[in-house]
């Protein structure tokens, strides 16, 4: 058995065929949730960032939640492999105390992305022309958004039960929320499967869009009111969006989607 494997819709298929498995047939890399899983594509995120985009003149859009974001705003850095190699190594060398707070753990996991990105990766994420990156994080409404866990604990429960009926009711206690360095470009613009809302991605609040993203409640703190979106508790974007269920089919070249 072949250690990769693709998988291609008829379209997507016959495109590939005809022109060959090349970078400029892509317009959009996903990025899912998914925690330390995603150390099974640390390899082909260095093949895909080092060597596959790496000469990349067109745009490529970037989507991720959670560690998928994590990975992806790494792409968007002067120094895509190097943010990445650090991703590696402090994620998988993280030590806490016996019995560590939320607070540790937040603190930690800040202190971690401001090592990957370095001095100037957030303004480089946010500037950068060719790699436009798009970040997931969920706002909370109602009794999510309040400051009382048990509060909050009801809220997630009962979206929980809610979702077993219909996805849409998610839009009930959270708003889907993009942060993006395409402001008003992105073709997201207009998604309307569950309630969402378009945020700039500045130097600024970079790292709080990527910790909020990753922020999986009782865990991580979240992030409040976090500069450029609405006011409100942000948690981790895999609420929504754990893998992607979007309309993809729209964008005129094909999705490429590690997993």
């Amino acid at each position: 058995m072949s250690a990769l494997e693709i998988y291609a819709g008829p379209l997507a298929r016959e495109r590939i065929k005809q022109q060959g498995f090349r970078p400029e047939l892509f317009s959009l890399l996903l990025g899912a949730s998914g925690g330390p899983k995603w150390f099974v594509l640390y390899g082909l995120d260095r093949y895909l960032f080092g060597d596959f985009f790496a000469s990349r003149q067109e745009p490529l859009m970037t989507m991720g939640s959670s560690a998928g974001a994590w990975r992806l705003s790494c792409l968007g850095t002067a120094e895509p492999l190097r943010a990445i190699d650090e991703l590696a190594r402090r994620y998988s060398g993280e030590t806490y105390s016996e019995q560590p707070s939320i607070e540790e753990i937040t603190g930690k996991m800040r202190n971690m992305l401001a090592d990957v990105l370095g001095p100037s990766g957030a303004a480089e994420i946010a500037g950068n022309t060719v790699f436009r990156t798009h970040i997931i994080a969920d706002r909370c409404k109602g009794i999510a958004n309040s400051r009382h866990a048990s509060l909050q604990k009801l809220a997630l429960g009962s979206s929980a039960m809610a979702n077993i009926l219909s996805r849409r009711t998610l839009s009930w206690f959270f708003q889907r929320t993009i942060f993006t360095n395409m402001g008003d470009m992105t073709p997201f613009l207009a998604l309307n499967d569950l309630d969402t809302a378009i945020a700039p991605l500045v130097e600024s609040n970079v790292i709080d869009a990527m910790i909020a993203s990753g922020s999986i409640p009782f865990i991580l703190e979240g992030v409040r009111d976090i500069e450029g979106a609405s006011k409100g508790l942000y948690w981790d974007g895999g609420i929504t969006d754990y893998h992607f269920d979007m309309p993809f089919t729209e964008l005129d070249g094909l999705v490429l989607y590690p997993h």
